[in-house]
């Protein structure tokens, strides 16, 4: 069996989404195989393979997927982007804290009524 190391800062999320899984396992499952590539990753980049560094992974993917849905649908909230995009609110809300993070969506509106736009 492949390994997947899961960091303390989402062990928050793997808790969430193994509760989840009583109910919809594709959350918890999306979860696990994003962190075995990403183990498998860190691996070899410590063995030295220095094309994983330059490879384009899933989650860019999963990413910039995203992004283009919330240009084509400004406003949208987690539940309905994360059932468009077929993954879980956890996944989703990891992708947008990435696209918060380097500047290209924001969030406006009341905590309950508003979405996410396009910067």
């Amino acid at each position: 069996y492949n390994i997947a190391i899961i960091p303390p800062i989402l062990r928050r999320e793997y808790i969430a989404t193994l509760e989840q899984a009583h109910v919809d396992t594709r959350g918890f499952i999306d979860f696990i195989v994003e962190r075995v590539v990403e183990t498998q990753r860190d691996l070899l980049r410590l063995l030295g393979d220095e094309a994983v560094s330059s490879r384009n992974d899933g989650v860019d993917d999963g990413v910039n997927q995203l992004l283009k849905l919330i240009a084509r649908h400004p406003g949208s909230r987690v539940p309905a982007l994360a059932q468009a995009l077929g993954k879980s609110p956890p996944t989703v809300e990891r992708y947008l804290k990435r696209l918060k993070a380097d500047g290209k969506v924001e969030f406006r509106g009341a905590p309950k009524t508003g979405g996410y736009f396009p910067v």
